[in-house]
């Protein structure tokens, strides 16, 4: 077998590993911290800076659930993501689509939905790494 290279294949656990975050400590998950609280946040001020709440009240409702969420760090990505639609929805109902304030909105859900929500939140808790120690075998 003239010129067969053998590659080590990832295994399922590497595989897996990949679609979470590292879940960073220290200064890195102060930042995502912070990150996720600006999501939340800006799910309720305008340009302006004046509090806005979305017209329909289902939508009300479905924002603070959605702020919530991703200000503990509860399924990080999804509900970064359903805090953006949410941002976009919310302008349109009231008649404010501002280009730049959607475009900001959208590109912050996606930063925090792709950076993960670190070591201080729900999701490190529920899926972070641990320590698994097996009794020695006799």
């Amino acid at each position: 077998m003239i010129g067969l290279t053998l590659r080590r294949q990832a295994t399922s656990i590497e595989m897996v590993q990949k679609l979470f975050s590292m879940f960073p400590a220290g200064l890195p998950g102060i930042a995502l911290l912070l990150l996720r609280l600006s999501v939340a946040g800006m799910l309720f001020i305008d340009g302006t800076g004046r509090v806005l709440l979305p017209a329909p009240t289902w939508l009300l409702i479905a924002s603070v659930a959605a702020g919530i969420a991703v200000s503990t760090g509860f399924l990080t990505p999804l509900f970064a993501l359903i805090c953006g639609l949410f941002k976009v929805a919310t302008l349109a109902s009231i008649g404010q689509i501002v280009a730049p304030l959607v475009v900001l909105a959208l590109l912050l859900a996606a930063a925090v939905a792709m950076l993960g929500p670190g070591a201080y939140s729900l999701d490190a808790k529920m899926f972070g790494r641990r320590v698994v120690r097996l009794p020695p075998q006799r």
